[in-house]
């Protein structure tokens, strides 16, 4: 029995995936018994099934790739809200004052609620979505968000990174409370 691969395409990032069916073309009966080429050894698919109600499929070592795409992008974020921050802070007065304890919040919650990307997701090709894989919803953008205090701890993200890190899908606990993830979108 000959192993016959066909290929299909992911639809996501376009890499070929190889599907092998099993049918018999060339077999030899030797006293009863079949004998015919030798099976190739299974070659290991670029994709592994990762658990979730869509059934997502991504590329093997996507874990690292999305990690590091998402330390960049958490990186270029921060960077752009300090700098907010700090145009607040030159301009003293209560308007100012309110906003530095809301900018750095809703900077992240409306733009993942209603883009489902930071600008940093954006340039480094990141998106959030739900476990399912859809859109994620206004409520589970603040929650993911709002723990952002906690995973912050005890500085500059240490507990998230930890815990993206040992993740088998890349979640920080805001990602875990809230059922979300971060995925490559086909970006750059």
């Amino acid at each position: 029995m000959e192993v016959q691969e066909t290929h299909t395409t992911c639809p996501d990032c376009g890499a070929d995936l190889p599907h092998r069916d099993p049918q018999p073309t060339d077999s030899h009966t030797d006293g009863g018994v079949k004998t015919g080429p030798a099976q190739p050894a299974a070659r290991q698919s670029k994709h592994q099934r990762v658990e979730t109600s869509a059934n997502l499929e991504l590329p093997i070592g996507l874990h690292h790739d999305v990690l590091g795409r998402r330390t960049a992008a958490a990186l270029f974020d921060s960077i752009l809200v300090v700098a907010i921050l700090q145009i607040l802070i030159s301009r003293p007065s209560p308007t100012a004052l309110l906003l530095l304890f809301t900018v750095p919040f809703a900077y992240f919650i409306v733009l993942e609620a209603f883009w489902g990307k930071t600008l940093g997701k954006l340039m480094l090709g990141l998106e959030v979505v739900t476990e399912s894989g859809e859109p994620i919803s206004l409520n589970q953008s603040i929650v993911r968000n709002l723990l952002r205090v906690i995973d912050g701890l005890p500085t500059m993200y240490l507990l998230g990174f930890i815990l993206a890190a040992f993740s088998d899908r890349t979640q920080r606990l805001g990602d875990k409370v809230a059922n979300t993830l971060v995925v490559k979108n086909g970006g750059p």
